[in-house]
């Protein structure tokens, strides 16, 4: 911890490495060396640092699919002849959701999925995304550039009137009471707008499609709706990650029986443009 001179507040930094002490203490140990090895080489098989990337139950969508009233998740209620049904667990526990409907998850993963080839099969959805965004990068950028002129005027402002009280102080024609009142405040002042334009981030425009992860999205796609469409068959764990790093989500809208169904699909685009998330609405027919 350190204490910022401008503001008096305490601040965290982290230490060099070469300031960090080890020290092997196996008395300290509460299960063996074979153990913890064993247990870490397994955490890495199954997840490692993508784990929150990675399956964790058979079902292509489980945990993705959200309600599109109150936003909780979908989870499995039973079955019958036409297969396994979710429906909304805020409705399911507290009935302080509305939405009541009982969808077929199979339906939901296939329609999820055509919809998927039908996207990457023909990328110029994906570009529309990537045109609103550097439009909206342009826009987000013009507000941080005007914003960031406006706290460097602030911030030379704020300068010029300390370097004032201090010319005053060496004539001695400032009391000491006076500067005790006067230059705290304008020192503050001065930490907070140097903060805030270090905080501030460059604005950058450039965003690109990688035609590799996209074609490798594409096949991967194609090869889960043939799992899909098999009865009994399942997506291995690295087809299920990777449709995971590009769907985050899939909201599944209120309907009435018989009406058709709508979904969502929201997608981590970092993983074939950029950092941004966005949505694809699907509507497709009840079966």
């Amino acid at each position: 911890m350190v204490k910022d001179r401008s503001t008096g507040r305490r601040i965290s930094r982290e230490n060099e490495e070469t300031a960090v002490e080890t020290i092997d203490a196996p008395h300290l140990r509460i299960i063996d060396d074979a153990l913890f090895q064993a247990v870490r080489s397994r955490k890495e098989a199954v997840g490692g640092k993508h784990a929150h990337t990675a399956p964790k139950n058979k079902r292509l969508l489980s945990g993705l699919l959200k309600c599109g009233a109150r936003g909780g998740r979908l989870s499995i209620i039973g079955a019958d002849r036409s297969g396994p049904r979710v429906s909304c667990s805020t409705w399911k526990e507290s009935k302080s959701c509305s939405n009541s409907a009982r969808d077929y998850v199979q339906k939901i993963e296939r329609d999820v999925i055509d919809r998927l080839r039908i996207i990457f099969a023909d990328t110029s959805v994906i570009d529309a995304y990537v045109e609103e965004y550097k439009a909206e990068s342009k826009r987000i950028a013009a507000e941080r550039r005007n914003s960031r002129g406006a706290k460097e005027t602030a911030l030379a402002d704020v300068q010029a009137r300390i370097t004032r009280v201090i010319e005053r102080v060496s004539r001695g024609t400032i009391a000491d009471e006076d500067v005790l009142a006067i230059l705290p405040g304008l020192k503050t002042e001065r930490g907070r707008l140097k903060a805030e334009l270090e905080a501030d981030a460059p604005p950058t425009n450039i965003i690109e499609l990688k035609p590799k992860a996209v074609e490798k999205f594409r096949e991967d796609v194609a090869q889960i709706a043939d799992i899909v469409n098999s009865p009994g068959a399942e997506p291995s764990i690295d087809l299920g990650r990777a449709f995971r790093e590009v769907v985050s989500s899939v909201i599944v809208h209120p309907r009435q029986p018989g009406e058709k169904y709508q979904y969502e699909i929201k997608g981590w685009l970092s993983a074939i443009v950029g950092e941004e998330l966005s949505a694809v609405l699907m509507v497709t027919e009840d079966r």
